[in-house]
């Protein structure tokens, strides 16, 4: 099998990458990216034992799949690398099978190390951007760099009320944002360095290549459909979205093929879809992905969402 689409490195400090002979064990990589969740990763191997005696697996006497090793995960699609992951082995399990064990490696991004130890510290008189900014600045040497909305969490409490932090930096920054109706997420943006986002959903920005649907030989999405529901009105930056009037959140949920795609569709930016109709062509936000690579494929689910129905831009 080959995956020569796909990088893996790992290690305690300075992550470097996986022997030939490792990747050639491997069956599937997963990954799962949110703007609201961690992301979250599983690797699964096949087990295969050594021709020669040894006292355990050659997977695991390297050591290099061990809990706690740091985990980068990028891929090359059309010339163009994308990082999907910087982050941490959670849990290691073999599971012996009737065509042989697999080593499912599961761990979660670089966040995860925000959220090994809870604290009691006061913050008086300090906004919650401020709060968030220190709980974050104590990880800059593991490549946590900070990228805060400054329009949010910025209001200054009354000094004889104090916050304080009885949780993990992790907690305290997702209650905070919370509490702002604000976004928190850590995304990787090369090797070794994050982006810890912090402030309101980011639906601004150039889109990604568009979604296409019933266009004959240029659909490039294997399946998209939608739903509009006027229970559940989506709120970005703490205001109702809706057209006409009316809340309704809008949804999308589909799978592509990369390889057809001819790109990586990453959460958190906005992309366009043409050929469903003036109802729901036009601009959507990207909520969550999940990559599912194998040997002789590259898919992956996605959700889309959007305040109201129309599209609010002129073509595609």
């Amino acid at each position: 099998m080959s995956f020569a689409w796909v990088t893996l490195s790992t290690g305690l400090a300075a992550p470097s990458p996986l022997p030939a002979d490792v990747m050639r064990s491997v069956v599937s990589v997963e990954v799962n990216e949110s703007d609201k969740a961690p992301s979250g990763f599983q690797i699964q191997f096949r087990a295969e034992r050594s021709a020669t005696l040894t006292a355990d697996l050659p997977l695991l006497a390297s050591g290099a799949l061990a809990p706690f090793r740091r985990v980068w995960i990028s891929v090359t699609v059309s010339g163009q690398t994308s990082w999907l992951m910087d982050g941490v082995i959670t849990h290691v399990q073999l599971v012996p099978g009737p065509e042989g064990a697999t080593l499912p490696v599961t761990g979660e991004d670089v966040s995860y190390y925000m959220d090994l130890v809870a604290l009691s510290v006061p913050f008086p008189a300090l906004p919650d951007v401020a709060i968030v900014l220190a709980a974050l600045a104590g990880y800059a040497f593991i490549g946590i760099i900070p990228d805060l909305d400054p329009t949010i969490g910025s209001y200054v409490p009354d000094p004889l009320v104090e916050v304080r932090q009885n949780e993990t930096h992790r907690a305290l920054v997702q209650r905070l944002a919370e509490r702002n109706g604000a976004l928190f997420f850590v995304e990787p943006t090369g090797p070794g360095t994050n982006r810890a986002y912090w402030g309101a959903s980011p639906r601004v920005g150039v889109p990604q290549p568009v979604l296409s649907i019933n266009l004959g030989p240029e659909t490039n999405v294997r399946s998209l459909s939608f739903a509009a529901d006027l229970s559940s009105p989506t709120f970005v930056d703490r205001v109702v979205q809706g057209n006409f009037g009316e809340d309704i959140e809008v949804t999308g949920s589909g799978e592509l093929d990369v390889w057809r795609y001819q790109a990586v569709l990453r959460p958190r930016r906005l992309v366009n879809v043409r050929g469903a109709g003036s109802t729901f062509d036009g601009l959507w936000y990207v909520k969550s992905v999940k990559h599912t690579i194998r040997a002789a494929s590259y898919l992956q689910a996605f959700q889309l969402e959007r305040g109201g129905l129309g599209t609010t831009i002129s073509s595609v």
